[in-house]
């Protein structure tokens, strides 16, 4: 007689009175391929396909069968995850899985399926011709909600917010250094392994450097570039667009690298040491120039004088003397100079700011150099030391003056009477008589 049940937890307990009943208990199933036995039939019938389909999950990387789903993701997780198995036959490039080897194998068949109707350019995949056409209708879809900051692609929308959350999932196991992109842990790698692989992207980059040619071309004034970042880098000095922002005082940057300079001058991190000296810096540039110091370096040389500079700014303001280009006009009396530092000197004869105090006596000056000089009146310093007499000064002027009368050179000369002098006070002198 069978009994019927509704309540699934009455099927249990019933089930439960079978298996404590000594009977039921003698009841046993047995494979008739290899003897064990079950006490469930359903048991037996699950064991038994072990010996009829005799191993039915084939690992399609190394050709090893198992019986069960599970166990094949099992396998493939322990012996062949971060493998790339996936070989192509064409260039030898490899690949984590078999659909992306499919797509690779696309940029070897001669013309690609997915083109672009306003430039022509092939793709392979209808996903990145719809990426790049948002390049011609400038459509940036994806916002990024903490800076407004618009990109054409989702994924790059992904790493940006990074930048906000301070996120770097990428870290080096050699030395700990973390990274926002993986592509920028890759590169950081090569720096322990010494390897330098012919990337499609950086090859084409450093062979330009040599050939000279330069694909990228700035709309506004003609300047062509090597590299496509360094173009839309050149064009925020066209549009003003200054996207990095320092946080602490709101002095905005074309540059991210700038920012992250000027950030250290809050912070007071100089992370740039020199190895000679122990000098340190907050730039990576400021400790270059500065080593030329040690090693007597000058690389820019003034074609017109040969005189040879450490910095590329003295060598700039040298030609200009020679040019006489004054590119730095003051706002209040339209005065113009050479150097940037004398303009700013200049204006302080408009303002009155006096920001150089002696520490000795207090008095005040507008320019550093004024400074230095009063300052020797404390210590007595002459350091100007004639060649010809021995006669020393605590001011170059005053030395180049002492000069004029061993060469008799008399550079200020009356417009009336022609009549020349050492000094120009004397000639100022001579005209108000």
């Amino acid at each position: 007689m069978f009994s019927s049940f509704i309540d699934i937890q009455k099927v249990g307990d019933h089930k439960l009175d079978h298996l404590q009943h000594e009977s039921y208990m003698d009841r046993t199933e047995q494979c008739y391929k290899c003897g064990t036995t079950f006490i469930e039939e359903s048991e037996l019938y699950e064991h038994q396909i072990i010996h009829t389909l005799h191993k039915t999950y084939e690992c399609s990387q190394c050709g090893e069968k198992l019986d069960k789903m599970f166990k094949l993701n099992e396998h493939y997780q322990k012996d062949h995850k971060g493998q790339k198995l996936y070989k192509c036959l064409e260039c030898g490039k490899a690949y984590h899985s078999k659909s992306y080897l499919k797509e690779h194998q696309k940029t070897h068949v001669t013309g690609t399926p997915c083109v672009c109707s306003e430039c022509g350019e092939g793709f392979t995949r209808n996903s990145d011709l719809t990426a790049h056409q948002q390049i011609h209708t400038e459509e940036k879809p994806h916002v990024c909600t903490e800076c407004e900051k618009a990109v054409t692609r989702k994924r790059y929308l992904t790493i940006h917010q990074k930048s906000h959350t301070g996120e770097k999932p990428h870290v080096c196991g050699e030395c700990g250094k973390a990274f926002i992109r993986k592509a920028h842990l890759k590169s950081h790698l090569r720096t322990h392994t010494g390897e330098k692989p012919c990337v499609c992207a950086h090859l084409k980059s450093y062979l330009r450097a040599h050939t000279g040619e330069k694909h990228y071309v700035c709309g506004e004034c003609g300047k062509a570039f090597i590299q496509k970042q360094c173009l839309t880098a050149h064009q925020r000095f066209h549009t003003g667009e200054k996207s990095h922002v320092c946080d602490e005082c709101g002095k905005a940057f074309i540059w991210k690298t700038a920012l992250t300079d000027h950030q250290r001058t809050h912070t007071g991190e100089k992370p740039h040491v020199c190895g000679e000296c122990g000098k340190a810096f907050n730039k990576n540039t400021a400790l270059t120039v500065h080593q030329r110091t040690h090693t007597g370096e000058k690389p820019h040389v003034c074609g017109e004088c040969e005189k040879a500079f450490i910095r590329k700014k003295e060598f700039a303001d040298c030609q200009r003397i020679h040019t006489g280009e004054k590119t730095h006009e003051c706002g209040e009396c339209g005065k113009a100079f050479i150097k940037k530092t004398a303009l700013t000197d200049h204006q302080r004869t408009h303002t009155g700011e006096k920001p150089y105090v002696c520490s000795e006596c207090g008095n005040a000056f507008m320019e550093k150099t004024a400074l230095t000089v009063h300052e020797r009146t404390h210590t007595g310093e002459k350091s100007h030391v004639c060649g010809e007499c021995g006669k020393t000064f605590n001011q170059k002027q005053c030395l180049i003056v002492h000069q004029r009368f061993h060469t008799r050179d008399k550079p200020h000369v009356c417009g009336k009477c022609g009549k020349a002098f050492i000094r120009k006070t004397a000639l100022t002198d001579h005209q108000q008589t």
